[in-house]
């Protein structure tokens, strides 16, 4: 058995169960989802920072130059083409 199986109950005995009852397990259910989304999320936020300091960080090493907010795109990084030295572009 692993741990998840342990904790299964058959489908006859859910209908046993209260209604107050079913009302908490919901409730717990659509906390824990609610969890898992700002946990989500906030590693997405992390994400997107740690690759705007990667971006910052080799604009500044190929430039010389640090990137601001503001800032145009140097020449050569416009949509339909690719600055990417491994594609080769």
């Amino acid at each position: 058995r692993t741990g998840t199986e342990f904790w299964r109950v058959p489908c006859h005995c859910v209908l046993a169960v209260s209604p107050q009852a079913q009302v908490a397990f919901l409730q717990g259910e659509r906390k824990g989802q609610e969890n898992l989304k700002t946990d989500l999320v906030r590693r997405i936020k992390m994400l997107e920072y740690a690759l705007k300091q990667e971006r910052s960080k080799y604009h500044k090493l190929k430039f010389g130059t640090e990137l601001t907010p503001g800032e145009k795109k140097p020449e050569g990084t416009e949509p339909g083409e690719c600055a990417c030295p491994w594609r080769g572009g």
